[in-house]
């Protein structure tokens, strides 16, 4: 079978050495594979995780050079940011609010990308 990308080369790979099932709703065909959880204080509260590859040449990780990002998922995105910065770290002035959530980006000392989510609360 050809790879129409290295991006779809890196999803099918992952999903048949790992048996990670992609499953075909809009949202996993785009972002990759979610994984669903429930937090152990608040079992009626569904959460997810997200595996999701990017193209090789996206900017998305700027100013990071590295080829990928972590995401996390926090309570208070504007307390953490807050935190963050009096602690140092670089925090990028930029939050952006979707209607499933906010984010925020830092970058930790080895250059690292970390995106910080606060899913919108139900």
């Amino acid at each position: 079978m050809l790879l129409e990308s290295a991006e779809f080369s890196l999803r099918q790979t992952i999903q048949i050495s790992c048996a990670i099932g992609i499953a075909c709703t809009e949202c996993e065909k785009e972002s990759g594979a979610i994984f669903k959880w429930r937090k152990a204080d608040d079992p009626t509260s569904e959460r997810y995780t997200v595996w999701s590859p990017f193209p090789e040449d996206t900017d998305y990780f700027a100013p990071s050079t590295k080829p990928f990002m972590i995401n996390l998922q926090v309570e208070n995105l504007d307390e953490v940011l807050a935190q963050l910065k009096r602690e140092g770290v670089q925090v990028d002035p930029k939050v952006e609010s979707y209607d499933y959530g906010k984010f925020g980006w830092v970058m930790d000392p080895e250059g690292n990308r970390i995106e910080l989510w606060e899913p919108k609360k139900s």
